[in-house]
């Protein structure tokens, strides 16, 4: 079973995170990480991107509020699924639940 858009996350009642993925480096210099961490809403995704956008575009979608970067990392986690058994979905693909723990 495929879940590749954000109809698909809604039927499965999906959760989702983002998080700010600027700092550490930029160029030679090192620099002070950003840290914005947030809880998404689908409902407001799916009514300004429609059912039909792809989760996978999603990250390429989002600026960081606090320092502007796009620089966004995007968490999945499709409990509905866990419960049969199945591996959590995320950014690496099937089998990464690293992320789930940190801000769940």
């Amino acid at each position: 079973m495929k879940i590749e858009t954000l109809g698909d996350a809604w039927y499965h009642d999906a959760k989702v995170w983002m998080a700010c993925a600027y700092g550490k480096r930029e160029g030679l210099k090192t620099i002070r990480e950003c840290g914005f961490q947030k809880t998404l809403d689908l409902e407001t995704l799916i009514c300004t991107r429609g059912w039909d956008f792809p989760l996978a575009m999603l990250a390429t979608r989002l600026r960081c509020p606090h320092c502007g970067s796009r620089q966004i990392r995007v968490v999945w986690n499709f409990p509905s699924l866990d419960k049969r058994g199945a591996a959590a979905v995320g950014p690496r693909g099937r089998g990464y639940i690293g992320a789930r723990t940190r801000w769940g």
